[in-house]
């Protein structure tokens, strides 16, 4: 088991990784999910669809966190 991770670093901050996990999360339940890479190839901004009833919901990386 893993440690508990605490609480959020600041309201909506993700690191890198939790963006890819993000990206991958709404791959495997078939969400539609569009994908929005910086210069450096990490996502700039992540948008998903979870039922695919053009509900979206966009996730960005201008709030990113350092990983504990």
């Amino acid at each position: 088991m893993g440690r508990p991770a605490g609480p959020p670093l600041q309201p909506h901050a993700f690191t890198i990784e939790a963006l890819f996990d993000l990206i991958e999360r709404a791959a495997e339940n078939d969400e539609l999910v569009e994908v929005r890479y910086s210069c450096l190839g990490y996502p700039a901004s992540i948008a998903v669809d979870p039922k695919g009833l053009d509900n979206w919901y966009t996730v960005t990386a201008d709030h990113l966190a350092t990983p504990r």
